[in-house]
């Protein structure tokens, strides 16, 4: 039974590594409705899908927009080509002009303009090509931002109806990079500094490219820079409290936007200087003097010594005489 298993574990992962391959080597396509809208065109909601019910208009210039696409893509994803779908059709010979927003109708792309519009349904799409429009990324493609505009293009004397079916967007991807990058840190290191002046030294590498770098530490409440420190070559942080401990963060992000972090730990404990009492100069004693009645015992003692050897030498003198 566990051979089984182990087996059975195996080609899920032969399976897994297979699905991996393929996406990186062929892209894929997702086409997607709008589900929501504004704008002069009656009935606008009818071309969310392509059903032969249809948003319609006769008024030169009108404008309708379109969003929430529904389009998921993350930053790792490379995108290839961005597309606008139209299935239309018009009574009299005027055009629709299509163009696309990726920061929600702050900027528009340059208009495209069908101009051969059948005179019924074709049941089927034109597309039109909007990948150099700017440099897409899955932010560009969400809910929010992603666009698009419609407009009637009056091309005669006469406006006659369009009527739009459905107006999909498509888009093709390939599978990216969705792995951080590594940050090694160098400095500072896991020691307690005896400085307030700590010095940075990272790196980091990515087999797609490091886009951006930068760093910041913090101790056991709060960040010390309201705002991350842009990193490029070694640098260093300063005025740090005595006495606590921080942990230095230093970051990176790839060209996919990616990004990777690493961590670690330090402290700072600096001495405390105290003065040395100053030593007094030593004077040299001088040799005291003294009087002959100031002399030392051992003066007086030989003095006494010598009259008392005179006194008893001069008698046995006389005696002897």
């Amino acid at each position: 039974m566990r051979l089984k298993f182990i087996k059975l574990l195996s080609y899920v992962v032969m399976l897994a590594l297979l699905l991996i391959s393929l996406c990186h080597a062929y892209p894929d396509v997702t086409t997607k409705s709008p589900t929501a809208h504004t704008g002069s065109w009656s009935s606008g909601e009818n071309a969310y899908s392509s059903n032969n019910l249809y948003a319609s208009s006769s008024t030169a210039n009108a404008l309708h927009t379109y969003w929430q696409y529904g389009f998921w893509l993350v930053n790792g994803y490379t995108i290839d080509k961005v597309e606008v779908g139209i299935e239309a059709y018009a009574v009299g010979d005027d055009d629709i002009g299509i163009k696309v927003s990726w920061d929600t109708g702050v900027t528009w792309s340059t208009e495209q303009v069908y101009s051969t519009i059948p005179t019924s349904d074709p049941n089927t799409c034109a597309w039109f090509d909007f990948t150099s429009a700017t440099v897409w990324d899955g932010d560009k493609l969400n809910d929010t931002n992603f666009r698009v505009q419609i407009r009637y293009v009056k091309v005669g004397a006469k406006a006659d109806l369009l009527y739009l079916d459905w107006i999909p967007a498509r888009v093709t991807y390939t599978f990216g990079d969705v792995t951080p990058p590594t940050v090694t840190i160098y400095k500072p290191e896991n020691v307690t500094y005896s400085t307030s002046t700590i010095p940075v030294n990272f790196t980091a590498s990515d087999s797609s490219g490091i886009s951006k770098m930068w760093f910041n530490c913090k101790n056991a409440t709060s960040w010390i820079y309201l705002s991350n420190q842009s990193y490029s070559v070694p640098t260093s942080m300063t005025n740090f409290v005595n006495g606590t401990s921080y942990q230095f963060y230093a970051f990176a992000n790839d060209t996919y936007g990616n990004v990777g972090s690493n961590s670690i730990w330090f402290s700072v404990s600096i001495p405390v200087q105290t003065e040395s009492p100053q030593q007094q100069p030593v004077v040299p004693e001088r040799p005291k003097r003294y009087l002959w009645y100031e002399q030392p015992l051992t003066f007086t003692v030989v003095v006494l010594l010598s009259v008392f050897t005179f006194v008893v030498f001069w008698e046995l003198k006389n005696i002897f005489r």
